[in-house]
């Protein structure tokens, strides 16, 4: 296909970097501050995250694997329903009461965040392997300013509004994410079998990595401070 009748994805992909990134700004940087104040420690809340690294780690290779064979949904589709799934522990998080259920609802949503990194990346990736103009560099940059510019802003929405804020942000974002990921052209291409490894494989084996130093991180940071305050 002629490359003059292709539109610059750059835009629609920044959108969609930008907001990923500020969904994990809320599920993340303010983790501390939702499950202290709905009645969490700091070694639950270091537990729970450990947990749900190692959940996304182990799940990792497992969706690489589905995500590459022919008969699988697109990469588009796959993070349309873990957005979906998302969507739905959001609102979750927003009505619970029960410690334990939002303990898990929140576990399941850091999981869930993780295992999402790597095939947004491959998204991007994999537009371009298939010809589309997209500067991935500058789309991933927007995540990072969008980042921080969601941190700042959720800090004062959480000063003025308190905790819920947080899942109601989430559900929030989750909606704009899939109206841009509806609006993102994108056809999953059939390769021939013999094939160089995926792109999405070699996301997903880094991530895997990356998920497995977090959680033992996380686990660590929750031993050491049981040992200090018990010990």
């Amino acid at each position: 296909m002629p490359s003059s009748k292709q539109k610059n994805l750059t835009g629609p992909y920044a959108c969609i970097q930008a907001l990923y990134w500020m969904y994990f700004a809320a599920i993340m940087s303010f983790s501390g501050f939702f499950l202290l104040d709905g009645g969490f420690s700091n070694t639950q809340i270091g537990i729970i995250a450990a947990a749900a690294g190692i959940i996304s780690a182990l799940l990792q290779p497992v969706l690489a694997s589905y995500a590459d064979r022919p008969d699988s949904p697109s990469l588009k589709k796959l993070i349309q329903i873990f957005y979906m799934i998302q969507l739905l522990l959001g609102v979750g998080l927003f009505f619970s009461r029960s410690l334990i259920l939002t303990g898990l609802l929140y576990g399941i949503s850091i999981a869930l965040l993780q295992l999402l990194t790597p095939f947004i990346n491959a998204l991007g990736m994999e537009s371009i392997n298939q010809g589309q103009q997209l500067n991935f560099g500058l789309a991933r940059g927007m995540g990072s300013v969008a980042y921080a510019i969601i941190c700042y802003v959720l800090g004062i929405i959480t000063v003025k509004a308190g905790a819920g804020s947080i899942p109601a942000s989430v559900i929030i974002l989750t909606f704009f994410t899939l109206g841009c990921l509806i609006l993102f052209p994108f056809v999953k291409h059939r390769e021939p079998p013999n094939q160089k490894l995926p792109e999405i494989i070699w996301q997903i084996l880094f991530c895997f990595s990356e998920s497995i130093s977090a959680s033992l991180w996380c686990l660590s940071d929750a031993f050491l401070y049981i040992s200090a305050t018990y010990f």
